[in-house]
């Protein structure tokens, strides 16, 4: 199973404020597929090991 190289951290914003959400996981299987959820539906998706979202 992949595991997290850097996990996804709680992040505290105001509203309406951008900000930017980084994680990175090692396969195998490779490549790794990142998938980003808010509130349980899909956000975004990446086939990297690495991944940064920014949320404006």
């Amino acid at each position: 199973l992949p595991t997290f190289t850097i996990q996804p951290s709680d992040v505290n914003i105001r509203r309406n404020t951008p900000f930017t959400l980084t994680c990175e996981a090692v396969g195998p299987p490779n490549p790794v597929t990142i998938k980003w959820l808010h509130k349980g539906k899909k956000y975004a998706e990446r086939n990297e090991s690495s991944s940064t979202i920014t949320i404006d």
